[in-house]
């Protein structure tokens, strides 16, 4: 079992391109951030990372202009939507 995990986790740093301790950290942390958003402004980060993944300071800062150039009520919305599904 731990086997597998570590072929998984190895098999999943390859993929992501992590060579170093620094973009390990950073891609636990955007991974998260990402785990945390909701519709509208998951969909829009993952609509900018195409190929490649963003660090956390490059998911936050577009999350925030989207979020910001909706109006609440969208917002709202978009979060509820999300929620009941």
């Amino acid at each position: 079992m731990l086997f597998a995990a570590r072929s998984l986790l190895l098999y999943y740093l390859r993929s992501r391109g992590v060579d170093t301790f620094e973009e390990l950290c950073s891609l636990l942390v955007a991974d998260k951030l990402k785990s945390n958003l909701y519709g509208g402004p998951l969909n829009y980060v993952l609509s900018l990372e195409g190929e490649e993944w963003f660090a956390s300071e490059n998911v936050a800062t577009p999350s925030d202009i989207y979020v910001n150039s909706r109006s609440d009520q969208e917002v709202e919305l978009t979060r509820v939507t999300t929620a009941m599904t």
